[in-house]
């Protein structure tokens, strides 16, 4: 339940280190955020509302990417992954009614979520998630 008390401190923590990050680490982490944000303000323009689930999950799963969880990584993801592949099916549905203006936002996302998911998945960024994790083991099991 540590990461519970990691979200109370959040921005502070997660900032300060972002510089330490890798760059792939770092493109990944604000394509992520990006992502969200035009996922929200799209669900919004085609709602007229925003579901307080997705906005958990989005806002939690960010926050806990920006901690460097590794696990958070791999769920992070896993649901970018699924977001993807959602939006890419309302947009075959929609490429039939010819709706344009929606189809550039829908488009948008899965650029910004599918770039997120590269970034987060490459090498580089792996092994920096994994090396984080490994320190902080080690430092719980001496304490």
């Amino acid at each position: 339940m540590s990461f519970l008390k990691d979200l109370t401190r959040f921005p502070n923590e997660a900032f300060k280190y972002f510089e330490k990050y890798p760059k792939s680490a770092r493109y990944g982490m604000v394509l992520l955020l990006t992502g969200w944000i035009w996922f929200f303000l799209t669900l919004y323009i085609l709602l007229d509302e925003i579901p307080g689930k997705i906005l958990v999950a989005g806002i939690g799963i960010t926050i806990l990417v920006f901690k460097g969880y590794n696990w958070a990584r791999i769920l992070c993801m896993f649901c970018n992954f699924v977001v993807v592949i959602s939006v890419l099916c309302y947009v075959f549905y929609l490429r039939v009614s010819f709706e344009n203006s929606i189809l550039v936002l829908l488009s948008i996302n899965i650029l910004l979520f599918g770039y997120s998911g590269y970034y987060l998945f490459v090498k580089e960024t792996s092994a920096y998630f994994k090396l984080i994790n490994k320190k902080e083991k080690r430092a719980e099991e001496d304490a």
